[in-house]
């Protein structure tokens, strides 16, 4: 619809008629002003400047005729034109619409006639044609051909309303020559029968013959209806006639088909293109992916080769004769020619591996100047001389950037298609060059990765090496120490005394075992070799033993122990046992060491995930100190304690970075959150699967001290070659009754197990001379062997020894150092041996009963210098023994029973109970 700013001016000297129009025109949301005569029209016009004019023919003082030649005479006082230089619309609106009416309006510039009276809509129609042209045909254009000018400019005011750009012709010669040179451009020929110089049989016959214009419509004007012309113009090559005179209706219609035609046909012609070009196009890309595809799965050595391979791909690909790739440096702006296709070097003189700068490299550099494809299909015009001296001739070249995001880092250029290059020739160009560039950096990735990796391993090989060495070094002494303790509990001429230095050792011993144990988890767990363990474990029996571990060390610090499961716990579960205990004591014992009012909380539910498998779900939760917010990052780092960790003394900053590792093993996670004075709370979520009854191992809960009657006396050969280690055992076994032979390496062995044909073997793994592998093996191959179990016993803290071990069908595996009930529980279950036990527990849950009686910490009548008492809690804190027990000696002999209970704590590692026996004497000195 038009704005409502459009206007038009009605000239009429009938007030009916002026109503009559302005009524259809207001419609039409115009804008109408009025007229009532010829002078007044003339004199509005300059001011309003119409769009258009309707004109009344007939009117009493100047007609429309001589109004619209006023209005279009260039030298007349009253010349009209708008602003972009176009001549204001004119439609004649006449009772006397006769055909020299027509020709005479058209004549005098007249855009259309209307008869009066006009159908309703006629006039509105007619007006919104001109104002608001059809778009249809506005990118056609058209060729009039009449030596009458006036009939000529009547076919050309019509064809531009309806849009068209419009050629003029007065002759068949000159119109054919307009076609010959622009035939892409003319769409429809309208032509007059009898024309000058070429008529139009010949005109017809020529456009379809000597031009191959078969599909442009070509209408020929007759003032004769003959059927014998007509026909003779058919075999010409004419599409259609239309008979002069003509009505404006008529000859529209039948244009209007024809153009409609023509705008068929170009659309199938460029249907028809595009598909040819998308098919071209998905040809091209089937053929770059598959030759990408191809490239980034063939072994090729080296960038060289690579580059090579896809060179000769795009070559293919672009329909070119030769290609290059260069190198560049951003840096430095300098190109470097890496390599050329094999078809250049023939001609070219250029020695390869050159480098060029930017300003000399000529056409080479354009793409990288531009950042973009750059094409020259007319190389050879090209006003300066753009290539290096030695190259081959160029007709035609096309180049791309190879960019790595947003650095340019080379250049690949094609040359001398036969045809000219074209967008699809640089898209394919570019997106090759962008995937091959994309396998070279994966390449080198992977390159750069596998060296990295073969590292890691060696060095991981080198780690696991020495951590073997230093697991056996240490754990072979220790295990002797403990072993020894073992025996000395069983001596009952032990005085108080001794039983209470023998309780201290094993303390110690277990204590560095369990810092042994962390460092060498950490590392098992860094160089790649920890494994999970998952067996059958009873879940409600686990916790019960944590319960009872942590409800005594609660109650000593007068702390409420909380421990809450979910009704549908199952029992038994799958899962590694020991990792998942450690999990527990280590987030458990550091709630409790932590908090000294309120108590701590542990929560643990069931998620079912699916049939197979569920989650457990842990909440410990204390109502201690609480962490700093600047701290938590340093939670799960090795090495790294908290400030309240740091003040306690005690730890290696291990534990939670373990916890962490093995929860990370069992498919969950942990988090933590805190609030300063309000405690802690750690959350974590291990993978578990349902187990059963029937695969859990009974534990023996006391301590062994003869076998059943009623069977032969058992043999058991020990082999190891650490003499401490080999009494060790024998001593223990003897003890409880069974016979025992001992071999200090794996060759003895063999000899005394022929010989002395033994019920079962104690083996040591790492020995001199032969090894405990090789004396397996040597002793698995004799008849008697096969039918002996052999037991392993090594020091190493590797998963992967133990798979090594039961390759060997070894029947059970003991781990230095071990304690005497894993050690007879392991014979026990591989001989059926029945064990009598004694009613002594294995390992005293609480110190000796002379622990019991040191004074108490609330005696505040004991001081002690203030100097002395803030050395030894800097030496708590620094878990400094050796200065603590300096300092310790340093106290008076008045306080004897004092210094007595402060070593016994320090070398019980009970740095807790030092903390609080030392903050009291503190308070003591302040009150005093």
């Amino acid at each position: 619809m038009p704005y409502k700013s459009t206007k038009i001016l009605v000239v009429s000297s009938s007030l009916s008629t002026r109503k009559t129009i302005r009524s259809e025109l207001e419609l039409g949301n115009y804008t109408v002003f009025e007229a009532i005569n010829g002078l007044s029209a003339l004199m509005k016009v300059p001011k309003l400047m119409p769009d258009l004019i309707t004109l009344d023919v007939d009117m009493p003082d100047m007609n429309g005729f001589d109004i619209c030649k006023k209005l279009y005479d260039k030298n007349s006082p009253h010349y009209a034109i708008k602003s972009n230089g176009e001549k204001i619309s004119v439609i004649f609106v006449t009772s006397k619409d006769t055909l020299n009416d027509r020709r005479l309006g058209f004549h005098l510039g007249a855009t259309d006639f209307i008869s009066k009276p006009f159908k309703e809509g006629e006039l509105l129609a007619a007006v919104n044609k001109i104002l608001i042209p059809d778009e249809r045909f506005k990118e056609l254009s058209a060729i009039a051909i009449d030596d009458n000018q006036i009939d000529r400019s009547i076919i050309v005011s019509i064809l531009k309303r309806e849009g068209l750009a419009v050629i003029e012709a007065s002759d068949g010669a000159s119109a054919y020559d307009i076609i010959t040179n622009r035939p892409d451009e003319i769409d429809i020929v309208i032509t007059n029968f009898m024309v000058q110089k070429m008529d139009s049989d010949k005109l017809c016959e020529k456009i379809r013959k000597d031009l191959k214009l078969a599909d442009i419509p070509v209408i020929v004007l007759a003032n004769v209806d003959d059927n014998f012309m007509f026909l003779s113009l058919f075999k010409s090559g004419a599409t259609d006639y239309i008979l002069k005179p003509f009505i404006k209706e008529e000859f529209l219609a039948r244009i209007t088909v024809h153009l409609e035609r023509v705008l068929l046909t170009k659309k199938l012609k460029e249907d028809i293109k595009n598909r040819k070009l998308i098919e071209s196009v998905l040809r091209l890309n089937e053929a770059r992916l598959k030759s990408l595809y191809e490239l980034s799965q063939i072994k090729i050595d080296g960038t060289r080769d690579m580059v090579e391979y896809a060179l000769k791909k795009v070559i293919e690909l672009t329909g070119s004769k030769v290609g290059y790739f260069h190198f560049f440096n951003q840096k430095k702006s300098m190109l470097t020619l890496y390599t050329w296709s094999k078809e250049m070097f023939n001609e070219c003189k250029l020695s390869q591996d050159s480098q060029y700068s930017l300003e000399s490299a000529g056409v080479w550099s354009d793409c990288i100047y531009l950042r973009k494809p750059v094409i020259h299909n007319d190389f050879r015009n090209l006003p300066e001389n753009r290539l290096p001296d030695g190259h081959i001739p160029l007709f035609r070249h096309m180049s791309v950037p190879v960019l790595d995001k947003d650095e340019i880092v080379a250049v690949c250029g094609v040359e001398n298609k036969n045809e000219p290059y074209d967008d699809n020739d640089t898209l394919q160009l570019q997106l090759y060059m962008d995937g091959l560039w994309k396998i070279i950096i994966r390449n080198q990735q992977e390159s750069d990765h596998k060296a990295a990796k073969e590292a890691a391993e060696s060095a991981n090989f080198s780690k696991s090496a020495f951590l073997a060495n230093m697991s056996h070094e240490i754990r072979t002494p220790l295990n002797a120490i403990i072993g020894f303790s073992q025996l000395m509990k069983r001596d009952p001429l032990l005085t108080v005394s001794q039983k209470e230095y023998n309780f201290f050792i094993i303390r110690a011993s277990e204590h560095l075992l369990s810092l042994i144990n962390d460092i060498l988890e950490l590392s098992k767990i860094e160089a790649g070799r920890i494994v999970l363990n998952p067996t059958n474990v009873d879940l409600h029996s686990m916790f019960q033993d944590i319960q009872i571990i942590f409800k005594e060390r609660a109650q000593s610090k007068h702390l409420q122990f909380i421990f809450e499961t979910q009704g549908d716990l199952p029992r038994y579960v799958i899962i590694d046992e020991g990792k998942l205990r450690q999990v527990f004591i280590n987030l458990i014992g550091n709630a409790v060491k932590f908090t000294e009012e309120g108590g701590v909380t542990v929560r643990v539910r069931i998620d079912k995930e699916n049939v197979e498998k569920n989650r457990m779900v842990v909440e410990i939760e204390d109502t201690g100190p609480g962490i700093p917010e600047q701290e938590m990052s340093k939670l799960f780092k090795a090495f790294e304690q908290t400030s309240i960790g740091i003040k306690t003394g005690t730890g290696t900053g291990l534990g939670l970075v373990l916890s962490r590792k093995f929860i990370h093993l069992m498919g969950g996670d942990i988090s933590a959150k805190s609030e300063i004075g309000k405690g802690s709370l750690f959350l974590f979520h291990v993978d578990i699967k349902e187990g059963n009854s029937e695969a859990i191992e009974e534990k023996p809960a006391k301590r062994v001290i003869g076998i059943e009657k009623g069977h032969e006396p058992y043999r058991i050969l020990v082999v190891d070659d650490k003499e401490e280690n080999l009494k060790v055992v024998v001593v223990l076994l003897r003890m409880v009754g069974f016979e025992t032979n001992e071999a200090v390496n794996g060759k003895e062995a063999i000899v005394k197990f022929e010989a002395w044909k033994p019920h079962l073997i104690l083996m040591d793994m790492r020995m001199p001379v032969m090894d405990g592998y090789e004396a397996t093996r040597c002793i698995q191959a004799l008849e008697n062997g096969k039918k002996t179990p052999i037991v392993a016993i090594t020091a190493s803290p590797f998963e992967d020894e133990r798979s090594k071990i039961e390759l060997l069908s070894m029947q059970g595996y003991i781990r230095k150092p071990f304690r005497e009930c894993e050690l007879f529980q392991e014979i026990g279950k591989i001989l059926g041996v029945k064990y009598i036990y004694d009613d002594e527990e294995i390992l005293p849950a609480v110190l000796p009963e002379t622990l019991n009686r040191y004074p108490s910490e609330n005696d505040s009548t004991i001081k002690l210098p203030d100097n002395l008492l803030l050395q030894m809690q800097d030496a708590v804190s620094s878990a400094n023994l050796d200065n603590l027990l300096e300092l310790i000696a340093s106290i008076s002999p008045e306080n004897s029973e004092l210094s007595k209970q402060l070593t016994i704590l320090a070398q019980n590692y009970d740095y807790e109970a030092l903390n609080r026996m030392l903050e009291k004497l503190v308070k003591n000195n302040e009150n005093s």
